[in-house]
């Protein structure tokens, strides 16, 4: 694993479990559960003093953020893994995320009522598989962003040829990797790099 596949990586379950925390805490709120339940709940699996209902603790605020941004970056590091080892393209990857997201909201659903299954009981079912699927759709779909985003700076971009580019005697049009063109001075040193 490089350090490109880390940084895509954090980025993606940095986008994918905020698209998932605010729908999860946005649903629990309206449900009448209370806005900050959901952290509470995770900060609860690993503390037992902290609330399990929508009372706001700054403690097990930044605890529940804790682990959901670790937990969040594990798996969207591993969907960048997936993805870079496949060579996916975007319709592959948005499944790829969805197959992932599920996976984790089964493996956590066995696993969370292992470790603490008073949190786990408190968290509505739908709005835990449905926050898991929002996880997965925003991670693939910041992903193939990404991916498009990079495969467009990697590559020339290409100068639509009726553009008119004023060249003077000795000057090469370039173009930048913003995509715009400037005129490039020719001289006996790079006139084999710009031909």
């Amino acid at each position: 694993m490089n350090k490109r596949i880390l940084q895509s990586g954090f980025l993606i379950g940095l986008v994918g479990g905020g698209a998932m925390a605010l729908f999860a805490m946005g649903a629990m709120w309206a449900t009448g559960r209370g806005f900050f339940t959901v952290v509470n709940l995770f900060a609860h699996t690993f503390w037992p003093d902290a609330p399990i209902d929508g009372t706001f603790a700054p403690a097990a605020l930044g605890l529940g953020l804790v682990i959901h941004v670790i937990v969040s970056t594990i798996v969207g590091t591993t969907i960048a893994w997936l993805v870079d080892k496949g060579q996916l393209d975007a319709g592959i990857i948005v499944l790829v995320g969805i197959g992932i997201g599920t996976c984790v909201w089964v493996v956590q659903s066995f696993a969370w009522a292992a470790i603490a299954a008073d949190a786990h009981q408190q968290f509505t079912p739908w709005i835990l598989a449905t926050a898991h699927l929002v996880f997965a759709l925003g991670a693939a779909t910041f992903l193939t962003w990404m991916q498009r985003d990079a495969a467009e700076t990697n590559h020339a971009p290409r100068i639509a040829p009726d553009t008119p580019v004023s060249t003077g005697p000795g000057v090469t049009p370039r173009a930048t990797r913003s995509g715009f063109v400037r005129p490039v001075r020719v001289s006996p040193e790079n006139a084999t790099e710009t031909s």
